[in-house]
């Protein structure tokens, strides 16, 4: 006789037990891993500025990696930049954090509004659907 295994229901509570603040930057805000380490290192030093070249060093990644990253946090309102004059006549960025709990107060926004439109899928799952939809 074949004995069948029983699975058991895993509790929505359990599941996500282990979530930490780079897993939720990562799939509600879609960051990558260099992203992820780039905010954390400048939460990590509120009020120092750096350049590019300076957080090139900090993640171990290329130049143009760097600023792809800066551009998409600026963007997304968690890191500030402002131009600084260079030696040269130019001008180079310096990237900062100014104040941790506006970065959490801009996640938080963020995780509320895919909280909302993953309620609307699921509202028209059920208009699709039916009634019965688990």
């Amino acid at each position: 006789m074949v004995k069948l295994i029983e699975l058991k229901l895993v509790e929505p509570s359990s599941y996500f037990k282990n979530l930490g603040f780079r897993d939720v930057l990562q799939n509600v805000l879609g960051l990558i891993d260099t992203e992820v380490d780039i905010l954390q290192f400048l939460l990590n030093n509120v009020g120092n500025g750096y350049t590019c070249e300076e957080l090139c060093k900090v993640v171990g990644k290329s130049r143009s990696t760097v600023e792809r990253c800066v551009k998409k946090l600026v963007q997304l309102g968690l890191i500030k930049r402002r131009p600084v004059l260079s030696r040269n006549g130019g001008y180079t960025y310096i990237y900062f954090i100014d104040n941790p709990h506006r970065v959490i107060n801009r996640v938080e926004e963020f995780l509320n509004e895919f909280y909302k439109q993953c309620l609307e899928v699921l509202n028209e799952c059920r208009k699709n659907f039916g009634k019965n939809l688990m």
